[in-house]
């Protein structure tokens, strides 16, 4: 037990009742105790939960010592906590409703059921010379500030008339919707808005020429999430991307494959569409 104790830095409560400790330290005890013997195999049910983030890593290097330097015991983890379960795991599975939907690498499953790339890209914002030039276009009255009939006409000289069902309370205009509701709104505002909208087109459309399908999952302001096939190699998207970064107006952009925790939510959501209940779990 001596061992235990130091490994789970607990020496300094060897001799205070468990019942008073900290939720983190009766968990750090829960699993010295469960490690005593160096059994074959041992279960751990969400053993970090409730831990703040240093103790929480502090644990998982515990347990990451216990199955990967002593190789002596066999750990089973059972984990609501996709981090936890990368993290620890050589080998997982997830479960929904009792069912085992997959087993395998987190990179296996990752490869199998995660849907393709994300594409994360946040364009330049548009500078004040482009924005001054296009408020220039407008009629002097409409300068400085607008009404809401009057975003309509900025629309149409900016030729952007297809954004108009963009600005409502759900569109990518929201924010543009809320401030009108309000009253008037600040010319240069919309008129930025519109340039960043139509650099997004401009940026869909190429990602349709160059990768055939590829959804929009999330949109705010200047930052786009999308998501391609995984039948494209991830050199492609770097390549094209890197050399059409200028004229695409990108700032920054990420390429990666879904999470773990993502393909879980699906898992999830499927047995959810057949009308079962939703207990999902993970190993």
């Amino acid at each position: 037990m001596e061992r235990e104790l130091l490994e789970l830095n607990l020496k300094q409560y060897e001799d205070v009742p468990a019942g008073t400790l900290s939720g983190g330290n009766k968990r750090k005890v829960s699993v010295a105790i469960a490690i005593i013997g160096n059994p074959a195999i041992v279960f751990l049910d969400e053993p970090s939960t409730g831990m703040d983030p240093e103790a929480r890593r502090f644990m998982w290097n515990v347990i990451s010592r216990i199955s990967r330097e002593r190789k002596q015991s066999s750990i089973i983890l059972t984990t609501h906590s996709m981090e936890e379960a990368e993290a620890l795991a050589t080998k997982m599975g997830i479960m929904v409703n009792g069912n085992l939907k997959c087993l395998g690498t987190s990179q296996h499953i990752k490869n199998k059921f995660g849907g393709g790339y994300e594409i994360e890209v946040k364009l330049e914002l548009p500078p004040k010379e482009e924005i001054n030039a296009a408020i220039s276009k407008l009629d002097p009255q409409l300068h400085e500030s607008i009404s809401g009939p009057q975003a309509l006409t900025v629309l149409q000289a900016l030729k952007a008339e297809n954004l108009r069902n963009e600005v409502s309370e759900e569109g990518a205009g929201s924010a543009i919707f809320s401030e009108l509701k309000k009253g008037k709104i600040s010319t240069r505002l919309l008129v930025e808005w519109v340039l960043i909208e139509q650099c997004g087109n401009q940026l869909k459309e190429f990602f349709r020429q160059s990768f055939g399908e590829v959804s929009t999952i999330e949109h705010f302001q200047s930052f786009y999430r999308f998501k391609a096939s995984n039948q494209i190699t991830i050199g492609s998207f770097f390549g094209l991307l890197e050399k059409n970064k200028t004229g695409l107006k990108i700032q920054q952009y990420s390429i990666k494959q879904g999470s773990i925790e993502q393909i879980f939510n699906t898992f999830a959501a499927q047995e959810n569409v057949h009308g079962q209940a939703k207990t999902p779990q993970q190993d």
